[in-house]
């Protein structure tokens, strides 16, 4: 018990010494959310989705009434290009804002120390744009082959002896 005071007042010296000399783990960092990785991801996502555009433009001068836009939320509005304009940007608008939706998840995580929730937020933000890309450069491929075809069976009828084109 003799030694109790000094025992006490060691401890509460110490212990903000203590709190002071112990590094603490290191925590991530948040990266910032137009890096080069993302500025990459946009402009990939937003030359496919320019293309997809006017490919799907192409359909009603290939003359082929069967072709149309394969998207139903889509088709109202790309009868023009006024239309395709706005639904291309509302598309790119949509990647954005879940980049960054992913983005804001992931700083969140960070904040609050859960790196694991930091990781899953970050590939889904950094995978976001590539996989949307790579649906659009499919779709682009598919509307240029069907504007070839269309083309080629113009052609075809046109060369038919009577046939005014």
């Amino acid at each position: 018990m003799k030694y109790l005071p000094g025992v006490l007042a060691f401890i509460l010296l110490s212990v903000p010494a203590l709190g002071q000399s112990l590094p603490d783990a290191p925590q991530p960092k948040q990266h910032r959310f137009f890096d080069l990785l993302n500025d990459s991801g946009l402009a990939l996502s937003a030359i496919a989705i320019a293309g997809d555009s006017i490919s799907t433009q192409r359909f009603p001068s290939s003359g082929v009434s069967t072709i149309s836009e394969a998207n139903p939320l889509a088709r109202p509005f790309v009868g023009n290009a006024v239309g395709q304009a706005a639904i291309s940007g509302a598309g790119f608008g949509g990647v954005l804002g879940g980049m960054y939706l992913f983005h804001h998840l992931e700083g969140k995580a960070v904040r609050q120390g859960r790196a694991r929730a930091a990781k899953v937020f970050l590939i889904l933000e950094r995978s976001t744009p590539f996989v949307v890309a790579s649906v659009e450069f499919a779709l682009w491929e598919r509307n240029n082959r069907l504007n070839q075809r269309a083309s080629q069976a113009n052609q075809q009828a046109c060369s038919v002896p009577g046939v005014v084109c």
